[in-house]
């Protein structure tokens, strides 16, 4: 009974730790991946965030002067050979789709933050600085 006993508390504590391993190294939000991405002085970075189809893209680069937002996700969308589509005018620019998620379509919406903070300017309007992490994320709307 004892040898039970133990071998049990053993599985327990064998199951809570690789949960919490698996949690710490695996499951990490990426907000947090974002936050501890390292950036060189001058860069910025971006997170794509394709939603449930479980995958997310990092990239950083160099920021330039007068460097919007929609300049640096052409860039990031070229540099890891992603599809990239925009609607609108100058001043009005929206994304229409990327890497096959259509937006206002398949069933969510992109949106875009800065620091967490969700930005509500088209994105020609928001400017790069030196630091910045943005992140996009395709957000399925719930029926």
């Amino acid at each position: 009974m004892k040898s039970k006993l133990i071998s049990l508390l053993l599985l327990l504590a064998a199951v809570i730790l690789g949960g919490v391993y698996y949690w710490q190294f695996y499951r990490k939000d990426s907000a947090d991946v974002l936050s501890s991405v390292s950036l060189a002085p001058g860069q910025a970075a971006i997170i794509i965030d394709f939603g449930s189809k479980g995958q997310e893209r990092l990239f950083r680069g160099e920021v330039v002067k007068d460097m919007s937002l929609l300049d640096a996700l052409r860039a990031s969308a070229l540099a890891g050979n992603l599809e990239l589509e925009i609607g609108g005018k100058d001043g009005t620019e929206e994304i229409v789709k990327i890497d096959g998620l259509a937006d206002g379509k398949d069933g969510g919406r992109w949106n875009y933050y800065l620091g967490g903070e969700k930005i509500e300017k088209p994105l020609s309007a928001q400017t790069v600085s030196p630091g910045d992490r943005f992140k996009f994320v395709f957000v399925y709307e719930s029926r």
